[in-house]
């Protein structure tokens, strides 16, 4: 029986303990030996209470696709027959990854000329390259001749701002930065909890809470500055569980990739118009028609992005509101028709 310290042991540390204790097990464990040796449990409490809190944690792991079985063995203490419970190492861990020759010859090239490029966040990529290729079974091909690639991506202001809003999402920091929305050149300064970084159309961007709107937000990196060199804040923040980046980029039209203060929208469409548009962005959270007056509103965050959206549709489509959206786009428009004359 183990010493058990008096403080109480956080659930994810007791399902950590659990698992590692059940994998490691060459036979069956009784709930008694479980209760007494699984660092989280309350000796304390009578069998029936930790009996509860043990179905709770099978249903937790069984949620994240960790099995428990539960097989008959003996009581140590008793030597009668009861239940008892293990996880199959064959079912808890990956198969392990192997890569054929072409495939070993690829990821050496990439991790040659990309991590050679000391740049945030493909600095450590040759190394990892390096140590995927080992685990895998198949030596190296790093000496083998290759074909120059010539790469866009060097070390320099943005690479350092990479590096450091990653830090800041690792160590759940908030960041104080300038930034400059698109279509002005004053910067405004925000504080902002971000959630994540990627990558689209050869630019990067970070999503997180700003504390300015009171929501999540789209910055460019390249239009912010953050304060202070590269450092976060001393704010610790947590990212809300609900939120995935994958599901937030993926439904996030053109109009809001942006920063600006929101707009409510409304626009009129032909007919035609708009049953395809409504095919095409119906699903979104943020937008609804009108079937009898033919409109889609929308909340906007990129004014830029919206008029060139617009202009796809040529006199298919009219922008009805906000008024002064409305006017900026007939200025366009007649700036397009001048340009064309």
């Amino acid at each position: 029986m183990s010493d058990k310290p008096e403080s109480k042991i956080p659930a994810p540390e007791r399902l950590l303990n659990l698992s590692v204790y059940l994998l490691e097990r060459k036979r069956p464990a009784s709930l008694r030996e479980i209760f007494s040796e699984v660092e989280g449990y309350d000796q304390s409490k009578d069998h029936d209470s930790n009996r509860r809190m043990f179905i709770r944690d099978r249903v937790t792991l069984r949620g994240l696709d960790i099995d428990t079985l539960m097989e008959k063995t003996t009581d140590p203490a008793t030597g009668a027959e009861t239940e008892g419970y293990r996880i199959d190492p064959a079912d808890f861990y990956m198969e392990r990854v192997t890569f054929s020759d072409a495939e070993v010859e690829a990821l050496s090239r990439l991790g040659n000329r990309l991590g050679k490029t000391g740049a945030a966040p493909l600095r450590e990529l040759e190394w990892a390259v390096a140590k995927a290729i080992s685990s895998g079974g198949r030596r190296s091909a790093a000496g083998a001749p290759f074909e120059t690639v010539l790469l866009n991506f060097e070390p320099g202001e943005d690479s350092a701002k990479v590096e450091a809003v990653q830090t800041a999402i690792s160590e759940r920091r908030g960041l104080e930065i300038k930034y400059r929305a698109s279509g002005t050149q004053k910067s405004s300064s925000r504080r902002v909890d971000p959630y994540g970084l990627f990558l689209r159309r050869g630019q990067w961007y970070v999503v997180g809470k700003c504390h300015l709107r009171g929501g999540a937000r789209m910055f460019r990196l390249d239009r912010l500055e953050i304060e202070d060199g590269a450092r976060s804040t001393a704010r610790r923040f947590d990212i809300p569980a609900d939120f995935s980046l994958e599901e937030y980029v993926k439904r996030r039209a053109p109009w809001e990739f942006g920063d600006e203060r929101p707009a409510d929208v409304s626009i009129r469409f032909h007919p035609d118009f708009f049953w395809q548009t409504r095919n095409a962005w119906g699903d979104l959270d943020s937008v609804s028609f009108d079937e009898n007056s033919r409109t889609m509103r929308l909340r906007s965050v990129n004014e830029q992005a919206l008029f060139g959206w617009l202009l796809g549709f040529a006199d298919g489509a009219e922008l009805l509101s906000p008024r002064p959206a409305r006017e900026r786009f007939a200025a366009v428009l007649k700036k397009i028709i001048e340009n064309a004359g």
